[in-house]
């Protein structure tokens, strides 16, 4: 019934399909990012898609608003905040490195590209 409702305010022809429930524990983290403008008008767009052939990504969500790349090797996912033009966000659980990319190595991508930490 409620997906009725929003196809029919949205004007949408059929409801989105990709729905997930996103526990949270002790062990979750969280770190913000910020896309500084350096002078070369990287967009968050663009950064999204470098970050997309850079990493190996379990699951993809993206629409005109957000991009929300997910990895089972940190436990979490990257989200990027199209709508903001500038928000990057990191959700990630303690692991021992061993499983594949860290979230180490996704926040090192991340400050290369010009990304400060907010928290």
């Amino acid at each position: 019934m409620l997906d009725k409702i929003y196809c029919g305010y949205y004007r949408q022809a059929a409801p989105i399909t990709l729905r997930y429930y996103e526990p949270w524990n002790e062990l979750r983290n969280h770190t913000f990012y910020h896309l500084q403008d350096n002078g070369e008008r990287l967009s968050i767009r663009h950064l999204s898609k470098l970050c997309q052939s850079q990493f190996k990504w379990d699951a993809v969500i993206e629409n005109e608003h957000t991009c929300k790349l997910f990895m089972a090797s940190i436990g979490g996912y990257l989200r990027f905040n199209y709508a903001y033009g500038s928000e990057i966000a990191l959700f990630y659980e303690e692991t021992d490195g061993s499983r594949g990319t860290t979230d180490y190595e996704l926040e090192q991508f991340l400050l290369a590209h010009h990304c400060k930490i907010m928290n």
